[in-house]
């Protein structure tokens, strides 16, 4: 089960392997199904939804989740999540967020192979891109990132300010771990 929603910068970041899962292990026994869960009220529409579906040429069934039954089923709270359950539909691996896509791959052969010891299965994917290589670390510009002023502030000098507009520059040293902003 992949929860996702066309409007979620991370979920689209992940298709590339889910994607390429289906592909390579549907016929060895891998049931990919995607939960779109709309995170805003226009990914709430049909149409908003079949167009993403032909756009990014998802070949898997998916389920329009817009009261959010199966999310709540499952106890979800990210975009994009993964659930990898076995043939007993007993639930055995789960992961939130973009990431370990070596581990999760590793999960779906795990499963495969509880059900066909000698089942032949491909070589794990290489990385989709250079970010994704286990142990890189870049600080490169987010395209997205949620925060509330009310939950700390971010590490620019300049701070946050109720209203009226901000300047934020990044030109001085970055503390792991602490959100910047950079731009007008």
């Amino acid at each position: 089960m992949d929860f996702w929603d066309y409007t979620c910068v991370n979920c689209l970041r992940t298709l590339p392997y889910i994607k390429e899962w289906n592909s390579r292990y549907s016929g060895l026994g891998l049931s990919v199904i995607g939960v779109h869960a709309p995170e805003f009220q226009l990914a709430r529409e049909e149409e908003n939804i079949l167009r993403a579906i032909e756009k990014f040429d998802i070949r898997y069934p998916v389920v329009m989740d817009n009261d959010y039954a199966i999310w709540k089923a499952f106890s979800n709270k990210y975009w994009p999540a993964k659930y990898l359950s076995d043939k007993d539909g007993f639930l055995r691996y789960a992961h939130f967020g973009e990431g370990s896509y070596i581990e999760t791959e590793l999960a779906i052969q795990l499963l495969l192979r509880e059900v066909e010891p000698g089942v032949e299965l491909p070589d794990l994917m290489k990385p989709v891109r250079d970010t994704d290589i286990p142990g890189i670390h870049c600080y490169k510009a987010s395209p997205e990132l949620y925060f509330g002023h009310h939950l700390g502030k971010p590490g620019n000098p300049e701070g946050i300010r109720s209203e009226g507009v901000v300047d934020y520059t990044t030109e001085f040293q970055m503390k792991d771990d602490t959100i910047y902003f950079g731009g007008r």
